[in-house]
């Protein structure tokens, strides 16, 4: 199980994550920003950082980068989410800290396959990860579990 600190605006995609997640083997820890992010991470032990790139005050770009310098939360990878895939997204996802990038809407076997690669401790992450395309989006396989247990 790897324990992700998941920073995200909208309520709507955080709950989604939070219910999403922990089906798939994780535990989640979802924030609205970094003041709240900080707190996390001061009092349990972060495995991922998942983040949305479309952040208010600073914008992801900057708290990516807070987050990487960073003496606590600098060695935790950080998995950036945009809506806004471009060459120069991802190089500024890079030079920023990011150990991966992915497209929003995003096919969960990606993002999950993603984590995994990040997380292991024998292979450090590549640039060579950056951008990971993404095909069209299908239900996430948590809710569609959901639904058809009713």
């Amino acid at each position: 199980m790897t324990r992700i600190l998941f920073i995200e605006e909208s309520d709507l995609f955080r709950e989604a994550m939070e219910f999403c997640l922990p089906r798939f083997g994780h535990s989640v820890f979802a924030v609205a920003g970094e003041r709240e992010a900080r707190a996390v991470a001061d009092t349990e032990v972060i495995e991922v950082i998942l983040m949305d790139l479309d952040l208010p005050i600073g914008g992801g770009l900057a708290l990516c980068a807070s987050l990487h310098q960073d003496a606590q939360l600098g060695r935790i990878p950080i998995i950036v989410l945009t809506e806004l895939v471009t060459p120069e997204v991802s190089r500024r996802a890079l030079e920023a800290g990011a150990a991966g990038l992915v497209a929003k809407p995003f096919e969960w076997d990606l993002l999950l396959d993603l984590i995994t690669r990040v997380t292991r401790r024998a292979t450090p992450p590549l640039p060579a990860l950056f951008p990971i395309a993404c095909r069209p989006v299908s239900p996430p396989s948590c809710v569609a579990r959901e639904n058809s247990d009713r």
